[in-house]
């Protein structure tokens, strides 16, 4: 994959490109579903409302898009720095990444990572020294998935949202 912001192609045919608002309702519609199916009723509705507001995270932030042929498969919210309202818990010197969904019936095929790794490639080019996330416990695919791509757990950063919901913290050295 390559580094440009607009668009990441691989051999598969899958793009990696930014999100337009034609995407909003597709890129809400596999949010609300895949975090639906992996968090069940523990997910809060006030939780599912937000992840349902695409164009308010685009505005904040880097909102990329998951493209096999003409479907759209996957996103992942790209957070430049510490200074966007959708930073969570960012240190000066980092990125972030933020709601990686892929569409149920499309997953385990290598979308969530390639959208991860078009993530790493942001970061890279940004100058930053690393990539940070949070997950929660449930999502052990995703968890599994950011341990093969180097990503190290720091639980002196998990966030205690609320009684119910630990955030699990994992950062990727870049430098």
């Amino acid at each position: 994959m390559g580094t440009s912001r607009d668009e990441q192609r691989g051999r598969d045919g899958l793009a990696i490109v930014t999100a337009t608002p034609a995407d909003y309702d597709e890129i809400a519609r596999i949010v609300l579903s895949s975090y639906t199916a992996t968090l069940g009723d523990t997910m809060d509705p006030g939780y599912a409302d937000y992840l349902a507001r695409v164009a308010e995270r685009a505005g904040a932030a880097t909102l990329l898009v998951a493209r096999a042929g003409k479907a759209l498969v996957g996103t992942v919210t790209y957070v430049p720095d510490s200074s966007s309202p959708m930073a969570e818990e960012l240190r000066e010197d980092e990125a972030g990444m933020r709601i990686l969904a892929v569409d149920t019936s499309m997953q385990g095929r290598g979308y969530g990572k390639a959208l991860t790794l078009a993530c790493v490639d942001l970061a890279r080019a940004d100058g930053k020294s690393a990539l940070f996330l949070h997950t929660t416990e449930p999502m052990r695919t995703a968890q599994s998935m950011y341990v093969s791509l180097g990503f190290q757990r720091t639980p002196e950063r998990d966030w205690q949202v609320t009684p119910k919901i630990l955030l699990l913290a994992f950062r990727l050295a870049l430098t």
